[in-house]
C-alpha cells in the first residue's frame, strides 16, 4: 500500500480521519467533563446551603434571642390609652 503515490495518500488520509475523530472525541470529553463539574458545584453549593439553613435552625432552637420574642409596642403605654 505504501509502495505507491496513491497508496502513501490513501494511508496521509486515513490518518488524517482518524486523528480528526481523536479531536472530535477529546472535545466531547471536555465538554462532558465541564457539564458534570458545573453539576457537582451546583450539588456541593446547594447542600452547604442546606446545612447552613440546619445549622441556623439548630442554633435558634438551642440558643433562642429572647428579644425576638417581643417587639416593642408603637405608644407607650400609658392609662389613657386603653
Amino acid at each position: 500500500l505504501l509502495s505507491t503515490p496513491k497508496g502513501r495518500m490513501e494511508a496521509i488520509q486515513a490518518g488524517n480521519k482518524l486523528a480528526a475523530i481523536q479531536i472530535k472525541e477529546a472535545q466531547e470529553t471536555r465538554a462532558l467533563m465541564a457539564t458534570y463539574l458545573q453539576q457537582e458545584m451546583a450539588r456541593t453549593q446547594k447542600k452547604e446551603k442546606v446545612e447552613q439553613v440546619q445549622e441556623e435552625a439548630r442554633r435558634s432552637l438551642f440558643h433562642p434571642n429572647p428579644d425576638s420574642y417581643f417587639t416593642a409596642p408603637d405608644k407607650p403605654v400609658t392609662s389613657n390609652n386603653f
